[in-house]
């Protein structure tokens, strides 16, 4: 998928969960392989923002 392919099918699913979308945050990186963390700073900062359960 490219990324507005996937940015559409994220607010496809925050809409049906009625979730609002407070940020966005944007990588060009494969999340193979078993050092994708380290590789994507972005995917590890991502849940910071979200509130608790």
């Amino acid at each position: 998928m490219g990324i507005e392919a996937q940015r559409a099918a994220v607010a496809r699913f925050a809409e049906a969960e009625g979730m609002i979308i407070l940020q966005e945050f944007t990588e060009i990186e494969t999340g193979k392989g078993a050092d994708a963390l380290d590789r994507r700073p972005q995917l590890t900062a991502a849940p910071r923002p979200c509130p608790p359960d």
